[in-house]
């Protein structure tokens, strides 16, 4: 029987092949554009927001846009202002772009730094977004204070890594798997223990299918006894529908769901979750992000 992963060969190979051929995971940034008077307009903020996350992107990092204990943030003050006659009459700024990059969970500044920018435009908005859209991505101080960012981000998990692999232990032996998945796969490629982190992201990863399939195979089972009928078979198909051909006790669930197909007849047609080839082409890293994902939008 084709297999998605046999548990013993993936856990003692898993520090050689995830390292060469799985998808790397890049330092994220919660992007704040710092607009406390308001005085904004919302299609200035989204250009800097795009800007932001267009230069973390070049830079190894990528935004996530929610709460994050990193993040990035920006700020335009005016220097000079001046009104340029016409015709058209337009407005030209002198302004600072000042950005930072930091822990907000602890109060901390990695680096910062102030861009000195122009803008010409007819109107405000024309002039915010002018001078937006001349920031190089490439100007070297730029360049700068987003490594050293990066740079002391990598740092910190370099730190707390041993820390947040025995978290994420003492969450999976109370079962809260996804909160465990979603702490590790917040670390960071670049970390020195990435492989080991993702080492154990995956063995919790395999201890919650195998938890849960359990747990819906006997429900599953529980549900059907109760009437060994096209009703109770339709409770039980719900349970069976959440088990994976990757889950161990797979082999088991499809027997009750033959069984309960012959029980009927054949009146009640229904398949476990998913084709064993499909589940088997899937990527067990992606699987664990979205859950990871999944798991922070309900933060």
């Amino acid at each position: 029987m084709k297999r998605f992963v046999l548990l013993a060969i993936l856990l003692s190979s898993i520090n050689i092949c995830f390292a060469q051929t799985l998808p790397q995971s890049a330092v994220t940034l919660q992007i704040v554009v710092d607009d406390a008077d308001g005085t904004l307009p919302d299609n200035v903020v989204n250009h800097i927001y795009n800007k932001l996350s267009n230069l973390l992107t070049k830079n190894g990092m990528q935004s996530y846009n929610g709460q994050n204990q990193f993040y990035i943030s920006a700020a335009l003050l005016t220097q000079t202002k001046d009104i340029l006659p016409g015709p058209p009459t337009q407005i030209k700024e002198v302004m600072d772009l000042v950005l930072y990059i930091g822990d907000q969970y602890n109060e901390l500044v990695f680096s910062s730094t102030t861009l000195t920018i122009q803008g010409v435009g007819v109107t405000p908005e024309k002039c915010y977004l002018n001078a937006i859209a001349n920031v190089k991505a490439n100007a070297p101080e730029l360049v700068e204070f987003l490594q050293e960012g990066k740079k002391k981000i990598v740092n910190y998990y370099n730190q707390q890594a041993s820390t947040m692999l025995k978290k994420a232990k003492n969450l999976s032996a109370k079962h809260n798997y996804d909160e465990a998945i979603w702490l590790l796969m917040s670390v960071p490629s670049d970390c020195e223990s990435y492989d080991q982190v993702l080492q154990q992201a995956v063995a919790i990863y395999l201890e919650k299918l195998k938890y849960e399939c359990l747990q819906n195979l006997t429900l599953a089972k529980t549900v059907w006894m109760t009437g060994c009928d096209k009703e109770s078979a339709k409770q039980a198909a719900v349970y069976l529908s959440l088990i994976y051909p990757d889950s161990e006790c797979y082999e088991d669930a499809k027997k009750l769901s033959e069984e309960i197909k012959i029980r009927l007849n054949g009146d009640l047609n229904f398949d476990l979750n998913k084709d064993e080839d499909e589940v088997q082409q899937s990527d067990l890293v992606a699987a664990m992000r979205a859950l990871a994902a999944k798991y922070e939008e309900n933060l």
